[in-house]
């Protein structure tokens, strides 16, 4: 029989480290408590690499190369192209999958998000949490989207079927959106 594992959890990492007790014998009753059952203990936070001593027969500027340097954090302007490729590409997934509704840009029936993600954590739908969120924000942030809404009519469930109408609140509101959008890029293109 293995030893148990013991699990330490600090500062958003978890450690796995192999007890150092040896294996308890089988209990002989469920009502008894576990002397011997491993303790979870926090490790000690340990030092930047930078600040560590360099191992015995290595030279301190070996020690200091071996440790990988930091990654730049991404500039907003990367973030966002990477954001919108990933939306771009789930949405061409989306399209291969539910034709009748990403294909042409119509409303979308209330609670279509939820039933993506069933559909993805069933394993139906070959997509990760994040670009499907992205790749809807993306599809109901659109211009040509809040036209349609701001157009009223059905609003379309994934079989490309009606289910529902659009309100006239929520018309108003994309014909509102639409209306700050276009201001907003009159003022930028006179200034």
């Amino acid at each position: 029989m293995t030893t148990e594992p013991v699990i330490h959890r600090k500062q958003r990492r978890v450690v796995v480290v192999a007890s150092e007790q040896p294996p308890a014998a089988p209990a002989p009753a469920i009502a008894e408590a576990k002397p011997d059952r491993p303790v979870l203990k926090l490790k000690a936070r340990s030092t930047p690499p930078a600040a560590a001593p360099a191992p015995a027969g290595k030279a301190p500027t070996e020690a200091a190369t071996a440790a990988s340097p930091r990654q730049e954090p991404l500039s907003n302007a990367e973030r966002k192209r990477r954001q919108a490729a990933k939306a771009d590409a789930a949405l061409r997934v989306l399209a291969g999958h539910f034709p009748g509704l990403f294909t042409s840009v119509r409303p979308m029936a209330i609670g279509t998000g939820k039933v993506l993600d069933a559909e993805r954590k069933a394993g139906r739908l070959p997509l990760g949490c994040i670009p499907l969120k992205l790749a809807l924000s993306a599809w109901t942030a659109s211009d040509a989207y809040l036209e349609a809404l701001a157009a009223s009519g059905a609003r379309i469930n994934l079989a490309g079927e009606a289910e529902g109408e659009v309100t006239p609140e929520q018309a108003a509101r994309a014909a509102r959106k639409l209306h700050k959008r276009r201001d907003a890029a009159a003022k930028r293109h006179d200034a």
